[in-house]
């Protein structure tokens, strides 16, 4: 999992929010996808898959609400549904063509507790070696992660696997020195030329931070 920082809401936004009579369903949502695409580096918010969107063309990518448009319609309080700090973007929940979905497909209208702009929730976060699979510790954030997100899909669980035992094989050739980790950290936690961050780079950095505490 990787901290979302939000920024600042694109000004074609703004002027669509302000717009007098404007429904989140009516709105166009191009540059509001842009720009939470950018945010994130180009992974999905929760499972850290890569997504792609290309303004002006069909889109499998999906805006998340982290607090449910249907609640905020039931509180009487529509203007939250164009509230660009509760939006994330996400990948189409679907990994492997079958009906077993994660992320905010799997989440639907359930609100959760865990919040992707929180490091102190991000903290949480660890993954096992063995199986690939994440877990939280906190109950209430773990529940979130397995049960309403589904983040512990087979096919997850397996991507992030080959990534955690890539890195292993690659740091067992020959022991890495703490300079060599942090300089290691530095790139997985970088953007390319691009503005992209590298796919499933927070399970990097929760192994080479790990192992980087070992020097302490």
């Amino acid at each position: 999992m990787i901290k979302i920082d939000k920024g600042r809401e694109p000004a074609e936004w703004t002027e669509q929010r302000n717009t007098p009579g404007i429904t989140y369903e009516t709105a166009r949502k191009d540059a509001l996808r842009q720009a939470l695409l950018e945010e994130q580096g180009g992974l999905c918010g929760y499972c850290m898959r890569r997504v792609i969107f290309v303004p002006g063309k069909v889109t499998d990518t999906r805006i998340e609400h982290l607090k449910p448009r249907t609640l905020s319609l039931a509180q009487g309080k529509p203007e939250e549904t164009l509230d660009y700090s509760n939006m994330i973007l996400c990948c189409n929940g679907n990994i492997d063509g079958n009906k077993n979905f994660h992320c905010d497909v799997s989440k639907g209208e359930t609100e959760i507790q865990f919040k992707p702009f929180d490091a102190a929730a991000i903290a949480t976060i660890s993954y096992s070696s063995g199986d690939g699979s994440i877990k939280s510790s906190n109950a209430v954030y773990d529940k979130d992660l397995n049960e309403v997100l589904n983040l512990n899909h087979p096919r997850l669980k397996t991507n992030r696997r080959a990534v955690l035992r890539g890195l292993a094989i690659e740091m067992g050739k020959s022991p890495w020195s703490k300079s060599e980790i942090q300089h290691k950290l530095t790139y997985y936690r970088s953007r390319t030329s691009g503005g992209q961050l590298h796919e499933y780079c927070g399970v990097v950095v929760w192994y080479l931070s790990k192992k980087l505490r070992q020097f302490v």
